[in-house]
């Protein structure tokens, strides 16, 4: 497929081919689940390739294949959840307390809604802000530095563990929150953190 040129900042850039999609495609499956941010390299990736792509659909559409792979790594802990859910929407019929798992399930659901919620907030009101940070290479290098200083971090973590309570959730969201700047890992800065405050690993 011939592609589309157009003229950025002195250089010739490309539309996105299928041959740089394959490649980008392969960068975010070696990369996703490392604590490397993924977006961090696609922009690289894409600014080697000399590809544009306006705004940040083409790393959504790429992280698709990401979703599914931890649906289905995950999918008894997700049923887990859910059932959870369920238990809380309709209650029980028989008036026996909750089992001390069924009750932690119903808590674990609400800390994952509050470690949600702060990457929410930003995507809803920083939504321009985000879309430029996605434009640029050189904050995504920035950035890959930041979060090898962050992974550096977490050898300072607790030694004791506990297990997930509100604030600790609350305290995950805000990380998740930054690392939508790409560049930003967020599984390692969710981990390095989780860490950093004494959450299980298992967590």
């Amino acid at each position: 497929m011939a592609a589309h040129q157009v003229r950025t900042s002195g250089r010739t850039e490309t539309e996105v081919t299928e041959l740089d999609a394959i490649i980008l495609g392969i960068i975010q499956g070696l990369t996703e689940f490392l604590p490397v941010s993924s977006s961090g390299h696609l922009i690289l990736g894409k600014a080697l390739l000399n590809v544009t792509q306006e705004g940040i659909f083409f790393e959504i559409v790429v992280h698709l294949g990401t979703l599914f792979a931890v649906v289905t790594a995950f999918w008894k802990d997700i049923v887990w959840l859910w059932h959870a859910c369920l238990r809380f929407v309709i209650p029980s019929k028989s008036k026996a307390p909750l089992s001390a798992e069924d009750d932690y399930a119903m808590k674990y659901v609400a800390y994952l809604l509050w470690a949600t919620l702060p990457a929410v907030l930003v995507g809803l009101f920083l939504k321009d802000y985000v879309e430029e940070a996605f434009a640029s290479p050189l904050l995504a290098a920035y950035m890959l530095l930041v979060t090898g200083f962050i992974l550096l971090l977490s050898r300072a973590g607790l030694e004791s563990k506990g297990r997930m309570t509100l604030r600790k959730s609350i305290a995950v969201g805000v990380a998740q929150a930054f690392a939508i700047l790409p560049g930003i890992s967020r599984s390692g800065s969710t981990i390095s953190l989780g860490m950093l405050i004494g959450i299980e690993r298992e967590e």
